[in-house]
């Protein structure tokens, strides 16, 4: 039996109802958003958006008598991944791990699997780039650039708390592999380059048992330091007048806000609440 269609104005009638209908799900659905969850959520964008970033204080540069610079400071890039901008997938986040180690080994003809032991203070020499002999104190200790799955450790605890402290993949690297990671960011989501401080001293052996030199904080000591306000990955002096004089030459670390992509990059500086303070000593 045939049923009968329903008359044009029955018809017409049912697809105002529906576009009515649809119009007040998503009216509703902006007011909820909009209204009464917009707060919450402009301050989760902007937590996204906005970030207050330290900005380390640069440590104080010596001078003899005369004015003649002793030791300076020299900007050095490290490799860091930031692990609230990496992917939340475990296994893509190791594979982006795992590129930026397969760039940096392209470039120093070793793989980080292998753990190449190098310096781990911040002293380096003038002359042909061959480290300052420390005399009877010693040289600084030795640290292995993290493998690949050291530094997906220190992720997976960064998720668990701190997901914007920097993971460094490696550190003091020269300007190729810098320039490399760079290049290829756009694939490396949550990586970037960081700018540090290393020591340079001028006057090679000459002072190198006067000055001194830095390294990482002795392992029996980081409380006392962290009590200071250190904290136990900084680089202090071990010996000489960078020991002697550690809490004149550390500069005042300062605050600034920043705006970030999708990528956690940064785009602007939008404020710096409190200036970093650098140090300076005469010999």
């Amino acid at each position: 039996m045939l049923t009968r269609p329903l008359p044009p104005s029955t018809r017409l009638t049912l697809i105002r109802g529906s576009v009515v209908l649809i119009f007040i799900i998503l009216l509703g659905q902006l007011i909820r958003i909009q209204v009464i969850q917009g707060e919450g959520l402009r301050a989760r964008a902007d937590q996204n958006r906005f970030r207050l970033v330290e900005v380390r204080g640069q440590r104080g540069v010596m001078y003899d008598r005369n004015g003649q610079l002793l030791v300076r400071n020299r900007p050095s890039f490290n490799v860091v991944a930031i692990p609230a901008d990496l992917p939340d997938d475990d296994d893509d986040a190791y594979e982006i791990l795992k590129e930026v180690d397969r760039i940096i080994s392209a470039y120093e003809g070793t793989s980080a699997f292998d753990a190449v032991a190098r310096p781990a203070g911040d002293d380096v020499g003038t002359e042909e780039g061959s480290p300052v002999e420390f005399g009877s104190s010693g040289p600084p200790q030795f640290q292995g650039r993290p493998t690949v799955d050291e530094a997906m450790e220190d992720v997976l605890a960064g998720w668990q708390g701190g997901a914007y402290r920097p993971v460094i993949m490696a550190d003091r690297v020269d300007r190729d592999i810098a320039f490399a990671v760079a290049e290829q960011g756009f694939r490396l989501p949550g990586v970037s380059l960081s700018i540090e401080p290393v020591r340079e001293y001028l006057s090679s052996t000459l002072t190198s048992h006067i000055l001194g030199y830095m390294g990482p904080i002795p392992q029996e000591y980081v409380e006392d330091y962290e009590a200071e306000g250190y904290r136990a990955n900084d680089k202090v002096g071990l010996a000489g007048l960078e020991f002697t004089f550690e809490k004149a030459l550390r500069g005042k670390d300062g605050r600034r806000n920043i705006e970030v992509d999708v990528n956690g990059r940064e785009v602007r500086t939008v404020g710096e609440s409190s200036p970093a303070r650098p140090a300076t000593i005469w010999c």
